[in-house]
């Protein structure tokens, strides 16, 4: 049997390390599994409804879970700090100097890679080594 990583947990799980490090991140009005996305998209937040979610085809894998909620979670804290359509992203949009500043932050408290500018769309998940999240994961174009 296929196990499914319990996402409510893992998200507070991080929000609990977050708040315990003096970062505030507020609970989603949802949080749940999407089917919707292309083979590069694991996750999304929507501010504009405070929904997130994390690609079901990933669920099997609580590692890459983690990351995706972890990189879904930096959004959440940078569009709390500016409610723009483009989350105060200054140059580069949702993943411009805004979310770069909140990510390094985050990847501080949690122990992820800290971001670089070339991955950023896709961190922490991009910059884990080949094999971190097992043998079954393959990186997309591998």
């Amino acid at each position: 049997m296929v196990m499914v990583v319990n996402l409510m947990a893992e998200w507070i799980g991080l929000a609990d390390k977050l708040r315990d490090a003096g970062v505030q991140v507020p609970l989603p009005a949802y949080l749940g599994w999407a089917d919707e996305w292309s083979d590069t998209v694991a996750g999304a937040w929507y501010p504009e409804t405070g929904r997130l979610y994390v690609a079901r085809r990933i669920a099997h894998v609580p590692l890459l879970v983690r990351d995706v909620l972890t990189h879904e979670v930096a959004h959440q804290i940078q569009y709390g700090f500016s409610g723009s359509g483009s989350g105060g992203g200054v140059n580069g949009g949702p993943h411009g100097d805004l979310f770069s500043a909140v990510a390094t932050r985050v990847a501080g408290i949690l122990g992820c890679p800290s971001p670089t500018a070339e991955l950023i769309r896709e961190w922490p998940h991009a910059q884990r080594p080949e094999g971190y999240y097992g043998p079954q994961v393959r990186r997309v174009g591998a």
